[in-house]
């Protein structure tokens, strides 16, 4: 079953980051087709202080082929981009974990992203990758049926802790696995493994224990 998880990552680690560098308050909202393999996000909406400035700087950009402006608005500009083949970084992690990007926004120093993905074992994936390449994500929410207990949502991280812990014997008594077994199998330390479980329990339990209709799914928390 597919889920949708909304994320965020430092800009200074993605393609046109330094868009956002011309202008304090720049903001890029990309539209609903954000380039993943072959597909493009034509559209591109712009504001900023310095709209001229921002729109050279992304023409400049490796992953930019051409950018025209469309209408120069009131309170933002609207941009045609063209996107080139050489995509790199998370929109290359995306594609890689067949990922649909419903939108995305760059503000101050921030990326953020809601995308859909096949499987949770698809997003797992795509954040194991993040880590590894050097780009760690915040996950504010994730949503589908896998991913939630009575309405409350886990990241992803907690949800695979939680899952391995539970499927190895972790909860049984006697324990059938150490913690420090554990963390080998998630390849993180016993101590990152134990504040997953801490932190994934923690949410289950208020939002089911404490009170059920807990909107706990949009907390921003670490693994």
């Amino acid at each position: 079953m597919s889920v949708v998880a909304r994320f965020s990552v430092m800009a200074d680690g993605l393609p046109l980051a330094d868009a956002l560098d011309v202008a304090p308050g720049t903001r890029l909202r990309l539209g609903t087709m954000i380039p993943t393999g072959e597909a493009a996000a034509p559209y591109v909406e712009l504001s900023s202080p310095a709209p001229g400035a921002v729109v050279e700087e992304l023409a400049a950009a490796a992953i930019v082929e051409d950018v025209a402006v469309v209408d120069e608005l009131e309170d933002h500009w609207l941009l045609r981009v063209r996107w080139t083949d050489g995509l790199d970084g998370l929109f290359d992690l995306l594609t890689d974990a067949s990922a649909v990007v419903l939108d995305g926004e760059a503000r101050g120093d921030r990326w953020s992203f809601r995308a859909r993905f096949p499987e949770h074992a698809d997003l797992a994936g795509f954040y194991r990758a993040c880590s590894a390449a050097g780009l760690p994500l915040e996950v504010d929410e994730v949503h589908g049926a896998g991913n939630s207990v009575g309405g409350v949502s886990l990241t992803p991280g907690q949800r695979e802790a939680l899952v391995t812990a539970l499927e190895a014997g972790y909860f049984d008594v006697p324990r059938a696995i150490t913690l420090q077994e554990l963390g080998e199998r998630l390849d993180i330390s016993d101590t990152a493994a134990s504040q997953r479980i801490r932190r994934g329990l923690d949410r289950l339990l208020r939002g089911s224990v404490l009170d059920p209709l807990a909107d706990v799914a949009g907390r921003s928390e670490p693994d």
